[in-house]
C-alpha cells in the first residue's frame, strides 16, 4: 500500500511540475508580450507623425484658450438658442433673472426648480453639441480646400 501512495504521490508531484512549467511558460509569454507593446508605445510615441499631431492638438487647445471670447460667444448663443427652441424655458429664465441678491431667495428658488434648471443646462449642452458640429464642419471644409491645411 505504500508503494502504490509514492507511486501515486510521485505521478501528482510530475504533474505539478508539468503545470508548473506551462504556468512559467505562460508568464514568459505574457512577459514579453508586456515589453513588446511598451517598447512599441515607446516607439510610437517617438514617431514623427504623433509627434505631429500632438503638437497641432496642443497649438488648437492654446488657440481656443486664448480665443476665449468666441468660446463665450458660443455658450451665450447656445443659451439663447435654447431658450428660444424651448418656450417652457423661457419662463423659467425669467424667472432667473428676476429671482434678485437675496443669497438665501436664489438658493431655495434653485432647489425649487432644480429639474427646469437640468433640463435648461442639457438644451444648453445639445446646443453647444450643433454649433461644435458646424465649426468642425467649417474647419474640415476649410482644410479640404486646395491650398489649405489644417495640420
Amino acid at each position: 500500500m505504500l508503494p502504490n501512495q509514492i507511486k501515486d504521490a510521485k505521478s501528482r508531484l510530475e504533474y505539478y511540475n508539468y503545470e508548473c512549467g506551462m504556468k512559467k511558460n505562460e508568464l514568459s509569454a505574457l512577459d514579453s508580450e508586456v515589453i513588446s507593446k511598451k517598447n512599441f508605445i515607446q516607439n510610437f510615441d517617438n514617431e514623427e507623425g504623433h509627434k505631429r499631431i500632438k503638437e497641432a492638438a496642443k497649438n488648437q487647445t492654446e488657440y481656443v484658450m486664448q480665443n476665449n471670447r468666441q468660446l463665450l460667444g458660443y455658450a451665450v448663443t447656445a443659451t439663447f438658442e435654447a431658450i428660444q427652441r424651448y418656450p417652457v424655458i423661457q419662463d423659467l429664465f425669467f424667472q432667473l433673472l428676476t429671482v434678485g441678491s437675496n443669497p438665501s431667495y436664489q438658493q431655495s428658488w434653485m432647489q425649487s426648480h432644480k429639474s427646469q434648471l437640468v433640463e435648461l443646462a442639457e438644451y444648453i449642452q445639445l446646443e453647444m453639441k450643433l454649433i461644435a458640429k458646424e465649426i468642425i464642419s467649417d474647419i474640415q471644409n476649410t482644410s479640404s480646400e486646395p491650398g489649405k491645411t489644417f495640420i
